[in-house]
């Protein structure tokens, strides 16, 4: 008789069945878990590289730290270079420790170059700028992008900038100021700045009005631009470019207008000197001795002999060559005014610790003026010491002339002798003197018998 059931199974052969099954759902379970685990991976990573682009530091270092934490394959060494890079970023102190590990764990890494680059970002960022330039230079720029290229340079040219390693820094500002971007104008700016301080004025120029034509550094190079025209002697150029800026906002307006009065100054406009100069101390206040100094003789030669007195009476107050000047140009003035008593005690001030060529001008006006003053002892001493020290000066001839006529006028006859017989040479004059000095001296004798 046939069975009824005959695909009953036996309680044993169940179970075995159960057991296989569950084997297999568990495998297929565990397969579909490892897919999705990779499936995170690669999400995770993918977001960390979206983060980090958009400059969200902070997340983009949580994403990478767990795909370091679940893979071993290639983004295991990816996920640890921009980790590393994130820390950098985010001024993290352990930051340098993951980036030199990395390096050392991947020492043939396309990313190589770029992990120095980091590492020199981070310390620029620091301000420790001697050692971003350590890593910096160890970066190979063939391995960046051309943006990462232009930002090397540049960050590098500023560090060695920083450091006043001018020379050193301008090749890098060089290569930045060409290529249009970000740093293009700063660049400009910096090499300007550079070649300015280097004397090369031409240059410099090019490069700072590069830089003007960038809207950050518009109101920032004219001043750098203005003093460079006057290194270059270039004053009407000047005074054209400062005449543009007059309804600009820009730094340092005032010390445009001070060069623009420089510019006047040294083509002898001396009217347009002194005003512009007046604007200054008006918006300044007090200046240095030589801008004072410059004031006063512009007010001088424009005929302002009120206004020249004012300003080179300050600028005779101070220890410097400048003052010097001042007071023999104050002594000047007080005589256009015939203010002689005045003058005098300025040209002897003006005469002493002066350089040659004032002190003899200074000399030789102080005995004109005791003269005048009718101080014959104070000219005669002064007239002497004239010839003792310039014996070949400008005004020795007129000196001689003078002096002679002093001793002879002042009853100095056995002075005006024995200095007369003295000289080499006599022009007319003298010989004037000469024999009314000996006639007279004759004539005191007699009388004296």
């Amino acid at each position: 008789m046939k069975t009824r059931y005959p695909l009953l199974i036996n309680k044993f052969g169940l179970r075995k069945i159960a057991a296989s099954v569950l084997l297999m759902f568990s495998s297929l379970l565990g397969a579909g878990q490892e897919v999705l685990s990779q499936e995170r991976d690669v999400r995770l990573f993918s977001e960390g590289e979206h983060l980090q682009e958009h400059a969200q530091h902070g997340a983009s270092l949580e994403n990478f730290s767990s795909v370091l934490y679940n893979v071993r394959d290639l983004r295991h060494s990816d996920a640890q270079f921009h980790k590393a890079a994130d820390a950098l970023t985010l001024f993290h102190n352990n930051g340098e420790k993951l980036m030199l590990e990395y390096i050392a764990n991947h020492p043939t890494s396309a990313k190589i170059p770029r992990a120095y680059f980091e590492l020199g970002n981070y310390y620029v960022g620091l301000k420790n700028y001697r050692q971003g330039v350590f890593y910096y230079s160890k970066a190979d720029v063939d391995g960046l992008s051309s943006e990462e290229q232009t930002t090397l340079y540049f960050r590098s040219g500023y560090a060695l900038f920083s450091e006043r390693r001018f020379e050193e820094a301008l090749p890098s500002f060089d290569v930045v100021k060409y290529k249009p971007g970000h740093y293009q104008a700063a660049a400009g700016y910096y090499a300007g700045f550079i070649e300015y301080s280097n004397g090369n004025y031409s240059q410099a120029l090019v490069d700072l009005r590069q830089a003007e034509a960038h809207e950050s550094y518009k109101t920032v190079v004219p001043y750098m631009i203005a003093a460079t025209l006057y290194k270059q002697g270039a004053y009407e150029e000047l005074l054209k470019y400062a005449d543009r800026l007059k309804d600009s906002v820009v730094s340092e307006k005032s010390e445009i207008n001070l060069l623009a009065a420089h510019s006047f100054f040294q083509t002898k406009d001396y009217k347009n000197a002194l005003k512009q100069y007046e604007d200054y101390f008006k918006e300044r206040g007090s200046s240095l001795s030589g801008v004072q100094y410059r004031a006063g003789y512009s007010a001088f030669q424009a005929g302002e002999y009120d206004k020249a007195v004012e300003r080179l009476k300050t600028a005779a107050t101070e220890k410097d060559t400048a003052a010097l000047y001042a007071a023999y140009y104050l002594g000047c003035s007080y005589l256009k005014m015939n203010r002689k008593e005045l003058a005098l005690p300025v040209f002897k001030a003006a005469g002493e610790k002066s350089p040659e060529a004032l002190a003899s001008e200074a000399s030789h006006m102080y005995g004109l003026t005791a003269l005048d003053l009718g101080k014959a002892e104070d000219a005669i001493s002064e007239f002497e010491s004239y010839l003792e020290k310039y014996p070949d000066g400008n005004h020795a001839a007129q000196v001689r002339d003078l002096l002679s006529q002093t001793y002879l006028n002042g009853n100095y006859y056995n002075k005006a002798i024995a200095y007369i017989e003295s000289l080499k040479n006599r022009n007319q004059t003298i010989n004037q003197a000469y024999q009314k000095a000996t006639m007279l001296k004759g004539e005191e004798l007699f009388n004296l018998e």
